[in-house]
């Protein structure tokens, strides 16, 4: 990508380089160390050392993952005002990753760190609970864990974009839901109440907005934007008196004003207590 020599800004491929190549560089230096220990394994019987000595080192990726939805979401962007790099990007995604995207192929080197623990957990099997090396394991795999779990919390933010893709590949308009900094809260299945009939809606709940779709034709899967609702335009949902049951509720704002029919008991009127008041 980055010799195809095309001007987008920011740069995101050497920005992703960057990154990576530290990254890349850290594992192949394990991967060395463990290999020159399996060679010598009959003299030295030992790897959990090595991995007790970088496991610390491990944590750099959080750099990458404190800007890695915001490359994404740049690379995204670069793609649709840039049609000679989305080309190269497709060439590169089909020659290297067979065709699936690079924004998920952004989340492998952070799923690889996540099984360190798992390869402690199988080699601690074959160690004897009386020996150095359990306990040096042990040591190494309560390491590992600890890194796994910062590095999970950030792939956590990646999903996220995940899902924002998906929803925008299923809207039949020209909104563009991925924006710097923005964030899911929740999407579902509603009902619009009418006079005279349900008729069935999506919501989807950013940290900015409200969307207000409806299926393109009954039964599709694709979507078409009814109303961009901002949330500061947002009264709070209102529940019919006297009634702790209900699946109903009205959503009010300066531009609209639905009843809406959720499927479930309050869980869609809980939701929006929860993540706007």
């Amino acid at each position: 990508l980055i010799n195809q020599r095309l001007l987008v800004q920011p740069d995101v491929p050497n920005e992703i380089a960057r990154h990576l190549h530290a990254l890349r560089k850290l594992h192949l230096e394990i991967a060395e160390r463990l290999q020159s220990r399996l060679d010598s394994w009959t003299s030295r019987p030992q790897i959990a050392d090595i991995l007790l000595k970088v496991g610390h080192f491990l944590k750099m990726s959080r750099m990458f993952l404190q800007q890695k939805e915001e490359l994404a979401t740049q690379l995204i962007q670069n793609c649709r005002q840039y049609p000679d790099f989305a080309s190269a990007v497709h060439n590169f995604e089909k020659k290297h990753f067979g065709g699936l995207l690079l924004v998920h192929q952004l989340d492998c080197v952070h799923q690889r760190i996540c099984r360190y623990p798992l390869l402690l957990s199988t080699y601690l099997k074959y160690c004897s609970p009386n020996s150095e090396e359990y306990e040096s394991a042990l040591e190494t795999k309560r390491l590992l864990e600890s890194v796994a779990l910062e590095i999970e919390h950030g792939l956590v933010e990646g999903d996220n974009l995940r899902k924002m893709f998906h929803l925008q590949r299923r809207l039949y308009s020209d909104y563009e839901i991925i924006q710097p900094g923005r964030k899911l809260l929740k999407e579902g299945e509603v009902m619009k109440h009418s006079r005279k009939e349900i008729h069935p809606r999506f919501l989807v709940l950013l940290n900015d907005i409200l969307l207000y779709c409806a299926p393109v034709v009954h039964g599709s899967s694709m979507l078409r934007v009814r109303n961009v609702l901002p949330l500061e335009t947002l009264d709070m949902p209102v529940l019919p008196k006297n009634d702790a049951t209900s699946k109903e509720f009205h959503l009010r704002s300066q531009r609209r004003s639905i009843i809406i029919l959720a499927k479930y008991t309050l869980n869609i009127f809980y939701t929006f207590q929860l993540n706007l008041f």
